[in-house]
């Protein structure tokens, strides 16, 4: 695809797929996964991982919030003026497992409510040819679970 966003995320994931053993084949959901989106998708899926707050749980695991994205903003990332095939591609990102929301239908201006899904930044790490962490990577702190449990018993105490 002559896309520079989708040849980064090719470039980066090979990258990634390079092992000292060479035979590691975690990339290999990543691969199947790239391979399915289209470049729109591509584009939209990176904005996302690189724009939603995101946290470090007590579990180690990477949390993802969800943040309102505009039509414009929308129309600007991918290149797409068509709500409906704009609509179709959040949906399919969703439905491969991703993102989380698209677009909210309730709202009275049009609008998508999204968040990256934790195997979706774990893809987007290996696509900046990286194999670690998305906590590393975002630069997230674990939270401390000695000193959350010592912050909420001083909470009640007060």
């Amino acid at each position: 695809m002559e896309d520079p966003v989708v040849q980064d995320l090719w470039g980066g994931l090979l990258s990634s797929s390079c092992t000292e053993a060479g035979d590691d084949d975690s990339n290999l959901l990543f691969i199947t996964l790239l391979s399915e989106l289209t470049k729109l998708e591509a584009r939209l899926l990176k904005y996302i991982c690189e724009n939603a707050p995101k946290s470090a749980a007590r579990s180690g695991l990477i949390l993802a919030e969800h943040f309102t994205v505009s039509l414009d903003s929308l129309t600007e990332i991918s290149g797409e003026t068509d709500i409906h095939r704009l609509d179709r591609e959040l949906d399919h990102l969703r439905e491969v497992g991703l993102i989380h929301g698209g677009f909210h239908s309730d709202s009275p201006n049009v609008e998508a409510i999204v968040a990256p899904s934790a195997i979706g930044l774990h893809m987007y790490v290996r696509c900046q040819g990286l194999r670690t962490s998305p906590i590393d990577f975002f630069g997230l702190e674990i939270p401390d679970t000695k000193t959350t449990e010592k912050e909420g018993t001083q909470d009640t105490a007060s």
